[in-house]
């Protein structure tokens, strides 16, 4: 969702582990 194109599912995954740190 941000830079390049490979970031659509790339952003929901960083988005999950982020959830889960917490």
């Amino acid at each position: 969702a941000w830079i390049l194109g490979i970031t659509e599912l790339s952003d929901l995954e960083y988005l999950s582990r982020e959830r889960a740190h917490q």
